[in-house]
């Protein structure tokens, strides 16, 4: 892999920095490059490659457009789509949801969908690191989190966590799923500039209670408890925790191109 790619709009300058990444890759005998990864699947990865007249949501990639010749130029060419998708917060989903739910938690009574405990954090954390591990194991690019991932994820993420729309499964009281979303804090960024200095900080506190939409990061559900309906609780629950906190639009990303039950 390589990543965290950025140039001014000169291909010298690219064709510079990718010949750098591909000598190394030779010399540690690896024969294929790929990225952008910053710096795995485990974080934002790829290019933007259409949406350039839409904002980016918290924590996804975004990038010039010209970028893209520059990869084609070089000779890169695409290894997976990603996709991502915007969808209304609604009731009527609750609605639909909810009788689902209803039969599911008749037919599987071990079955508990809660919100994240922030007291008991790090455990938390060891749960979803857990289940992600599992769930995501088969998925392309696929690469193992580690604790001290978990650790780092800990700490930037802990500030933004809405215990209403970070929903964690339980069967039989082993971890069984998660879904995991977060507020989009770049509509804040931006009316801050990025800078977090006293006044930044004080229209961040101010702001961050106007945010309209969210970022639907992650839902997986570990393999031995799929198809039990696991993953429309989840939904059901974060769903009624982000209607209740007033959000009107969700991003759901990203979604690998052949996840085709979530296309």
């Amino acid at each position: 892999f390589f990543g965290f790619f950025e140039s001014i709009n000169d291909y010298a300058v690219a064709e510079k920095l990718l010949n750098v990444v591909r000598e190394y890759l030779k010399e540690k005998k690896m024969e294929v490059m790929r990225g952008p990864m910053n710096p795995s699947t485990n974080d934002e990865c790829g290019f933007l490659i259409e949406g350039f007249d839409s904002a980016p949501t918290v924590m996804m990639t975004y990038n010039p457009e010209y970028y893209l010749e520059f990869m084609e130029r070089y000779g890169l060419r695409k290894a997976k789509d990603f996709y991502a998708y915007l969808a209304p917060v609604t009731g009527e989903q609750i609605t639909r949801l909810s009788r689902v739910s209803e039969l599911v938690k008749k037919r599987e009574p071990n079955l508990v969908v809660r919100p994240i405990n922030l007291k008991k954090f790090a455990e938390e954390l060891g749960k979803i690191k857990q289940i992600y591990n599992s769930a995501w194991s088969k998925n392309w690019g696929f690469v193992p989190m580690t604790d001290g991932e978990i650790e780092s994820m800990a700490e930037r993420l802990k500030p933004l966590v809405v215990p209403e729309i970070l929903q964690i499964a339980e069967f039989d009281g082993k971890p069984a799923g998660f879904l995991m979303a977060v507020p989009d804090y770049n509509q804040v960024m931006k009316r801050i500039n990025g800078k977090l200095n006293l006044s930044g900080i004080v229209k961040f506190l101010w702001y961050k209670n106007k945010i309209d939409a969210l970022r639907l990061i992650t839902l997986g559900v570990c393999p031995e408890y799929r198809k039990k309906g696991i993953d429309g609780l989840l939904y059901l629950e974060s769903l009624k925790g982000a209607m209740k906190k007033g959000y009107k639009f969700c991003e759901f990303s990203w979604v690998l191109e052949e996840n085709i039950l979530t296309q």
